[in-house]
């Protein structure tokens, strides 16, 4: 995992993360939750942590996964903001971080193909539900391409905006962390640029 910065918070400054359920206890109780449902909380907390644990012990040292260049992993939904129940399906994301030179993979519709059997298989070993609408939305998206459409007409159309905001907003990455932080500095630096020049 990630080390926390000196804020207490992951590298990317995404959310602040309780390590320990007697601190969560804690914040619940200082704000008035009642004990049924703390302990409801408590449950969904480590049950996310559990299984987002699980699944990139599973899947690091995966061939299939490893062989894909510059490729980030992450998670996001119930079971990166630590809400997920037992019905709950993991979502995820892959972005392949191509602004790199000489990092496309060879045979990349294979890779993919190759990739995604591999991470779903280790979902479905660890009896997590189905990923939502038969897996419509795992695919592998290009960091160039994010960039280049970021506001215009195909950046929703394309799935890239959702790929991009829950990133900046509540992810928690699987695999290729390095790449995660490269490809969310990227992101971080156009938003601003594309800020700044609205």
């Amino acid at each position: 995992t990630l080390p926390l910065g000196p804020d207490k918070r992951w590298p990317t400054g995404q959310r602040e993360t309780i390590r320990m359920t007697s601190d969560l206890t804690k914040r619940l109780k200082n704000v008035g939750l009642e004990n049924n449902k703390i302990l409801a909380v408590e449950s969904r907390d480590e049950r996310s942590r559990d299984c987002l644990s699980s699944l990139r012990t599973r899947i690091e040292n995966d061939p299939d996964v490893n062989s894909y260049p510059n490729l980030t992993i992450y998670a996001v939904g119930s079971y990166a903001r630590h809400e997920a129940s037992a019905f709950s399906d993991m979502d995820v994301f892959f972005i392949h971080n191509d602004c790199k030179p000489n990092c496309t993979p060879t045979d990349p519709h294979i890779r993919e193909m190759l990739l995604m059997t591999a991470v779903v298989k280790e979902m479905d070993k660890m009896r997590l539900p189905p990923p939502s609408n038969d897996g419509e939305f795992l695919k592998v998206i290009s960091l160039s391409n994010i960039l280049t459409h970021m506001g215009g007409a195909n950046d929703d159309h394309l799935n890239y905006f959702t790929a991009r905001m829950l990133l900046l907003l509540e992810s928690i990455p699987l695999s290729g962390e390095s790449t995660y932080l490269n490809v969310l500095c990227k992101l971080r630096a156009s938003e601003k640029s594309t800020l700044r020049d609205a």
